[in-house]
């Protein structure tokens, strides 16, 4: 039987990307931390996940929160991408972007909206593309 610590300062109970990702800062600051899991690493959902990163996925038409979140998710990938430095570790990290298909003119001028407010809050990058663009935009 393997010999475990009867006590730490910090106890991290379970151990999903932000279980690990808790443990894993909290030592790095020369905590002394134990992890407890009932299954593996990362695994459960956090094992499973689609692994899909985006910048903005809500169709929330209040600029000032989308401007928050915008700020908030920019961040979250810029420490991605250094995370992968840092542990000198191929997450296979990679940004293609996502479609948002539209069905009636009633969504249509919806997202018209949506885009108008996200392109005032800061995001460069998304853009409303019709059925020809967008076919000539795959790869």
């Amino acid at each position: 039987m393997e010999d475990y610590p009867e006590s730490a300062e910090f106890i991290v109970i379970g151990c999903g990307i932000i279980g690990a990702s808790t443990a894993y800062h909290l030592s790095k600051a020369n905590k002394d931390v134990i992890v407890l899991d009932a299954n593996e690493v990362v695994s459960q959902a956090s094992g499973r996940n689609g692994g899909m990163v985006v910048q903005l996925d809500a169709r929330d038409i209040n600029a000032g929160v989308l401007k928050a979140k915008l700020s908030f998710a920019r961040k979250a990938i810029e420490e991605l991408k250094n995370f992968q430095k840092e542990l000198d570790a191929d997450f296979e990290f990679e940004q293609n972007g996502s479609l948002d298909f539209i069905f009636d003119k009633e969504e249509l001028e919806s997202l018209k909206k949506f885009v108008d407010i996200q392109h005032s809050s800061g995001d460069d990058e998304i853009q409303l593309l019709n059925q020809e663009d967008t076919i000539s935009s795959m790869p």
